[in-house]
């Protein structure tokens, strides 16, 4: 405000005798307007900055600057006729380094390479390097308006270009967060697809089998169509088992209860449990004794473990399915080999995820089961991840804490 006060009473001082008496009060009711304008918004400035809010902050400081650049305008139409020539250069150059201050604050969709390029200060740095070679109280007072100026605007243009980098990454994680609900949003309806397709298969097959056994004449017809209805009750539990030990594990309701396992038996007990899935897929199953220890809950390491094993069957194509131990450091590795179809890379990062099946040709299953896996693992203090350096086929580990 004393530079606005200062500049305009050297310009008052400047103009020509004979200049009328409505052009100098019109000028400095400008320079009051002024004076009022910041007066006013000056207190909403401290207040918003006290109060961290840069959008009010910046509204005001835009307030401020076109309120100035009019009454500039203003003041140059009104005195640039009465003034001598000296005065009226002075104004030139000070408009034309004011211009140059704008344009060096100005980031309207700039790309961030080319924020840092300040060739525009050039001038207002030019103009002030000569009037401080040409000292003068007048080419003083410029440059040090032409120096306060710019030092505003590029505290301006440093706020501005903090506030769209935010906004960009706000977008940014609003644009992910959005495709990420739809991935969901179109992962659960398919498991609401397979999930009717699964549930139904062995439900219709239990009610053919169940109306065969009362209406067949033959004992040994009836007791055959009955067990045969057992099982695909069986499976019909055993996959609303999944979904539920899906959901429990996703709720973190299940506490573990860690203590000392072997994993000899905790592979062989996996593999009994799925020896007649894979005689009926043809496919030779093999589990590798081992004396190694662990320590974990015995239900979801096992969890765990079968969940590799029947993704193995249900999903590989493979021949040969291979379930072994190793112990790595302070890891016991729990590994599940088969010589399927692979997993291409491009699903690998996916491949955990619920709701994903790594072999999109072959139905069956809901997509649950390695995402309820490496739940399980996460849970015991372990990990499961997919061998990326295996070739023909695909190869898991289940890495579990050793006793």
């Amino acid at each position: 405000m004393v530079a606005v006060v200062g500049m305009e009473a050297a310009a008052q001082w400047q103009l020509a005798p004979d200049t009328p008496f409505w052009v100098r009060a019109a000028a400095w009711a400008i320079v009051a307007a002024l004076l009022l304008v910041f007066a006013w918004r000056i207190p909403a400035v401290i207040a918003a900055t006290a109060a961290g809010d840069t959008a009010r902050i910046d509204a005001h400081v835009h307030a401020v600057l076109a309120f100035g650049s009019y009454g500039t305008i203003g003041q140059v139409f009104l005195l640039f006729p009465w003034l001598d020539t000296e005065m009226r250069m002075i104004v030139v150059i000070f408009c034309v380094a004011t211009a140059a201050i704008i344009a060096m604050s100005s980031i309207e969709r700039l790309p961030p390479e080319m924020r840092a390029d300040l060739t525009p200060a050039i001038i207002p740095i030019g103009v002030i390097a000569w009037y401080l070679l040409h000292p003068s109280w007048p080419h003083l007072l410029v440059a040090g308006v032409v120096a306060l100026l710019s030092l505003i605007m590029l505290q301006l243009r440093a706020r501005l270009l903090a506030q769209v980098d935010r906004t960009r990454e706000a977008l940014l994680e609003a644009e992910t967060a959005r495709a990420r609900l739809l991935a969901e949003r179109e992962a659960k309806s398919r498991f609401i697809a397979s999930a009717w397709h699964d549930l139904g298969q062995p439900i219709q097959a239990a009610r053919l089998f169940s109306d065969q056994a009362r209406r067949s004449p033959s004992p040994a017809a009836r007791a055959t169509a009955a067990r045969d209805a057992d099982t695909a009750f069986a499976a019909v539990e055993r996959q609303l088992r999944e979904m539920l030990d899906h959901l429990r594990l996703e709720a973190g309701t299940i506490a573990p209860a860690i203590a000392t396992l072997a994993a000899g038996p905790l592979i062989a007990d996996a593999a009994a449990l799925h020896a007649a899935a894979a005689r009926h897929a043809g496919v030779r199953l093999r589990a590798l004794p081992s004396r190694l220890l662990l320590r974990g809950d015995g239900y979801l390491a096992a969890r765990a473990l079968s969940n590799l094993i029947d993704n193995a069957l249900r999903h590989a194509g493979a021949r040969r399915v291979l379930v072994a131990a190793r112990r790595r450091q302070a890891t016991i590795e729990l590994w599940v080999i088969d010589d399927g179809i692979g997993i291409a890379p491009a699903l690998a990062p996916t491949l955990f995820d619920d709701f994903t099946q790594g072999a999109a040709t072959v139905a069956g299953g809901f997509g649950l089961g390695l995402g309820s896996a490496r739940r399980c693992a996460r849970l015991l203090g372990g990990e499961l991840t997919l061998s990326l350096r295996w070739c023909g086929g695909a190869a898991f580990c289940l890495a579990l804490p050793a006793a």
